[in-house]
């Protein structure tokens, strides 16, 4: 990535979200889209700049973060962050294929 472009990021702990770890992980996301809406806000350029986001694979393990009173749920962590994130679309990419 450039030196010129501003990146943000939080560090979650461990390297990706496990089922003990579901409502830390909940928090962090939370306060990552409070944080870049704020930004969005302040800076119309950034508004209509777009996001990319990069996260483990793990993110996408449907049944990760499913509770055990609702067992059928599935993809609750990429739900939880389209919501938060207001987004219509949140594509998966593993992180090599957006350096080439």
């Amino acid at each position: 990535m450039a030196s010129d472009v501003p990146t943000l990021g939080w560090w979650y702990g461990h390297l990706e979200p496990t089922t003990k770890g579901v409502d830390v992980w909940r928090k962090l996301v939370s306060a990552m889209a409070q944080k870049v809406a704020e930004r969005c806000d302040r800076d119309p350029t950034v508004a209509a700049s777009g996001l990319i986001m990069d996260t483990s694979s793990a993110f996408a393990n449907p049944t990760l973060g499913t509770k055990k009173d609702d067992p059928k749920a599935r993809y609750t962590l990429i739900a939880q962050a389209v919501q938060e994130f207001n987004s219509v679309f949140l594509p998966l990419y593993p992180a090599l294929r957006l350096m080439n």
